[in-house]
């Protein structure tokens, strides 16, 4: 038996690679999971976050002769994982997917020659084994639901979908944070390309994944203004790639003694 978790900031097999489940249509071809990540604030136009919150078969205008949502999370499911067709599987799906869009996932799977024997909602399967609210973080939204004990086990009572209140605007919120605090302390805007964009998000993303954020339900809303100081992400990822593209840090006016150590040092 083997186990796929589709947390698509975090999807994959159990015990296996994972990647973020996302796709981009890139010099004339779709590009699926960590591809996708690289040039997703690069690009953003080209990027399709919203696979498997929404995923059905309704024509949708891709590009590139992608019919609908579905073909692309064939791509993402075969980019992921290899020898789909060996062994059985075990399915953790999204908590607010209805019978409509199990039933498509498991047109997917027979795509992928994947043989389903079990779907599962992904907060049961990540559950503590008591009652509690669960929040599940997705792209462009933000589940919350009762899990109850009940006699033959857990289950889940109700949720609450919060649209907008996923992870791509807990970043926005946290960038304009960074970048406040990034002109005020060195006349310097992360958010003025998207390759600046692309380093901070990044590093974000890996602070928040070192965190557990994505597979554990739960993040922090609130980034504390006086924290930034002492973000690695804003040392390593941020003052890097703006430094590039805004010239010399060395020609700026003083930025700050204590940040001497960290500053990139300009070539020639």
């Amino acid at each position: 038996m083997r186990f796929l978790d589709l947390n698509m900031l975090d999807m994959g097999e159990l015990g296996g690679q994972t990647q973020p489940g996302l796709s981009a249509f890139q010099d004339g071809m779709w590009v699926h999971g960590q591809k996708a990540f690289s040039i997703c604030r690069q690009d953003p136009q080209s990027v399709r976050y919203n696979v498997w919150e929404s995923l059905s078969l309704d024509p949708c205008g891709l590009a590139g002769g992608a019919r609908h949502l579905a073909d692309l999370a064939v791509g993402q499911l075969q980019t992921l994982c290899k020898d789909l067709s060996r062994d059985v599987w075990t399915v953790y799906t999204p908590v607010h997917w209805d019978k409509t869009q199990l039933q498509v996932f498991l047109g997917v799977a027979g795509v992928c020659r994947m043989d389903v024997r079990a779907l599962l909602p992904r907060m049961l399967a990540a559950g503590k084994g008591s009652a509690a609210q669960e929040v599940e973080w997705q792209w462009n939204q933000r589940c919350a639901a009762d899990v109850v004990l009940a006699p033959e086990g857990l289950h889940i009572k109700s949720f609450t979908a919060e649209v907008g209140g996923g992870v791509l605007d807990l970043f926005r919120k946290h960038s304009r944070v960074v970048a406040q605090w990034a002109l005020e302390t060195h006349r310097l805007d992360p958010l003025y390309s998207g390759a600046s964009e692309q380093k901070l998000f990044e590093g974000w993303w890996t602070w928040q994944q070192g965190r557990g954020n994505w597979r554990y339900q739960s993040a922090d809303l609130d980034l504390d203004f006086s924290e930034l100081s002492h973000l690695e992400i804003v040392r390593t990822e941020m003052l890097s790639p703006v430094q590039s593209l805004e010239g010399r840090l060395g020609d700026l006016s003083q930025p700050g003694t204590r940040w001497k150590e960290y500053l990139p040092v300009a070539e020639g």
